[in-house]
């Protein structure tokens, strides 16, 4: 995670001093750190936000499976977020599945769009109750 490098070191001249700027993508006049002169606990709280954001994705990165992975994020996203990302996930899965549209990259095994080898279409088969 590179969040930090859309922190800028500007200088103000208002206040004649080298402040930090962290830009509004939609409005470039609005700095989201204007506070941090007059606070500067926001601005170590958000260094110290940034840091649990980037052990935790460390965490999650280094997760095999799923099921491992959807619960490795739900301490840090909640469980319904998480549920609604990975269900979102499995639908398109389906359907890429069931329209035939996905493919198998010969190498690595991974599912999507593209690959060389077509992933041939299963059906669950057992005791639907």
């Amino acid at each position: 995670m590179h969040m930090d490098k859309y922190i800028l070191n500007v200088f103000d001249p208002q206040s004649g001093k080298t402040i930090k700027k962290v830009e509004n993508p939609i409005n470039s006049e609005e700095n989201f750190a204007d506070k941090w002169i007059e606070h500067p606990k926001r601005q170590d709280n958000f260094y110290k936000w940034l840091e649990k954001v980037r052990k935790d994705m460390s965490l999650i990165q280094q997760q095999r499976g799923m099921h491992v992975i959807a619960e490795s994020m739900t301490p840090c996203f909640g469980r319904q977020v998480v549920s609604q990302g990975f269900d979102s996930l499995a639908e398109k899965a389906r359907s890429l599945r069931e329209s035939g549209t996905m493919k198998m990259a010969a190498g690595s095994g991974i599912l999507g769009t593209t690959g060389s080898v077509s992933a041939k279409a299963h059906h669950f088969f057992g005791n639907h109750e």
